[in-house]
């Protein structure tokens, strides 16, 4: 789901049934009972503030496509993966790609809010983005490729 960007525009004291076409929206093509576990998931997420419980990638080495299977919408092809609670400090984030085209990165606390939000056109297979994090809180990573574009490893590495 997409945090709190909806919440001026979805009132969640309505009836779910008012929900789902929103949330088909973005989740795709879903049926009545699938719909009312994404609008349950998400009033929650928005009760405590938190996204949900998902388990974090083992990133101490570099993850390929079958790693990130599991962090794959493959509805919208995008990504979503916890990154833990990392350490202040810097890291580089490096995406090797197959295809051209561009993807959004995204760097999200445990708040919500996104620090990293950039959209870049893949021209090469591998993609650099320096991190610097300030907090010693949950981060997440969200990639949404745009056109032919397949993730084929990603690494997060600590820089000294």
């Amino acid at each position: 789901c997409h945090e709190g960007e909806c919440s001026g525009r979805l009132s969640f004291a309505r009836r779910p049934e008012a929900a789902y076409e929103h949330i088909r929206q973005y989740a795709g093509p879903t049926d009545d009972e699938l719909a009312r576990l994404l609008y349950d998931a998400l009033e929650q997420m928005k009760a405590d503030c938190s996204y949900g419980a998902l388990p974090a990638p083992d990133l101490s080495q570099p993850l390929n496509a079958d790693d990130l299977a599991p962090y794959l919408d493959a509805w919208s092809g995008a990504y979503f993966l916890p990154l833990s609670t990392l350490a202040p400090g810097s890291y580089k984030l490096t995406i090797d790609f197959t295809g051209g085209g561009r993807v959004r990165v995204e760097v999200i606390d445990g708040d919500f809010d996104p620090f990293i939000d950039q959209c870049i056109t893949v021209e090469i297979s591998r993609l650099e983005v320096d991190i610097t994090l300030t907090t010693n809180q949950p981060h997440y990573l969200r990639l949404q490729p745009r056109g032919p574009v397949t993730v084929d490893q990603l690494r997060l590495t600590r820089q000294p």
